[in-house]
């Protein structure tokens, strides 16, 4: 009777297994595109607030794992870093930021070349202002949601397109120059270059 429940229970915990689809798939990737209408919002008084939308670029490396995969759906974990250059806001400040995110990523199967996904993600950002040849930064919360198409080009590369939302929360100039809170938010257009292991 031992026997009996001991093999029944390795079956069991085989076809979990199985039915889990556990895999390691690691890849690397790059991205670049461009960053459209970035709004830095603040509660301050500022003479031209439509000033406060500008665009940009972007350009970033992913390093990653596909660590679920079965007919239907395949999860990623990757961790990737995005470098912003956004233009003149309110006519006298650039802008640029260092994000650094965790994201999970959902590939809906189709059966087909091109595999819709959907992307979420949490980490850090570091916001650099310049303005009026003054200097300065600040670090705080980051996240994003996004969707988009990966192609399939070989078993080994893929190219994506996606847009995502990234809110880097807020950045505090120092207390000499006021203190004034922003809120820094993007769009973002981009397209990338993946290489699976």
């Amino acid at each position: 009777m031992k026997k009996v429940f001991l093999t029944s229970l390795l079956a069991v915990f085989a076809a979990t297994s199985a039915n889990a689809a556990m895999v390691f798939n690691p890849y690397v990737g790059v991205r670049g595109g461009y960053d459209i209408r970035t709004n830095v919002t603040t509660d301050a008084p500022i003479n031209n607030p439509d000033d406060s939308y500008a665009d940009g670029w972007l350009v970033g490396g992913t390093i990653g794992t596909t660590f679920f995969d079965n007919d239907d759906f395949a999860a990623r974990i990757e961790a990737e870093y995005i470098y912003t250059s956004i233009g003149e806001v309110y006519k006298t400040a650039d802008v640029a930021n260092h994000t650094a995110l965790l994201n999970l990523v959902g590939d809906i199967k189709t059966g087909l070349s091109v595999t819709p996904y959907i992307t979420a993600g949490i980490g850090y950002g570091w916001t650099f202002l310049s303005t009026d040849g003054t200097d300065t930064d600040d670090s705080n919360l980051a996240w994003q949601v996004g969707a988009g198409l990966t192609y399939e080009i070989t078993d080994s590369f893929n190219v994506d397109l996606g847009y995502r939302y990234l809110n880097n929360t807020t950045f505090t100039t120092p207390e000499s120059d006021g203190s004034i809170e922003f809120e820094v938010e993007s769009h973002q257009v981009y397209l990338g270059l993946r290489y699976a292991f």
